[in-house]
């Protein structure tokens, strides 16, 4: 069985609800796709946490990642504060040399796309991406008796 894991055990309701929102579920993956990379290449690759929440009509993605360097992590605070979000869009110091930060700007794309926001926050052992999108609940209507139409003339 599939399930949303958390502090309290599996949570299959999530998931049998997640079903019912309108969402371009290709896009949504791609941002889970980039961030779960991001955490991975830019923190612990062994200690990488995932959080999916939905408070109706938003569905949340918390990605939280242990940090290598504590003491790069300080350096990165002192010099742009614990809301890290504008480095997602450009480059930094600290990405590698290899960095063109396609990633930031993707997941910022793919927020307003979606009709949503992301944001990254630095805390002294921890990163965490936060991406926020709009996903409404689709409600099936069943109608119990045939609707009828009436077109009036007036000429």
């Amino acid at each position: 069985m599939l399930c949303v894991t958390s502090r309290s055990g599996c949570r299959p309701p999530l998931l049998a609800l997640l079903t019912q929102v309108e969402l371009d579920w290709t896009l949504w993956w791609y941002a889970v796709q980039n961030a779960l990379s991001n955490a991975r290449k830019y923190g612990d690759p062994k200690t990488v946490e995932i959080a999916l929440e939905y408070r109706e009509p938003t569905l949340i993605l918390l990605v939280t990642n242990a940090v290598l360097d504590p003491a790069a992590q300080a350096r990165l605070i002192d010099r742009h504060g614990p809301d890290a979000t504008e480095l997602l869009h450009r480059r930094v110091d600290g990405g590698g040399s290899q960095s063109t930060n396609f990633g930031g700007k993707a997941l910022l794309k793919v927020a307003e796309l979606l009709q949503g926001q992301v944001s990254l926050t630095f805390e002294p052992l921890t990163t965490r991406l936060r991406l926020e999108v709009v996903a409404p609940r689709h409600v099936d209507v069943k109608m119990s008796d045939t609707l009828l139409v009436y077109f009036i003339d007036d000429d």
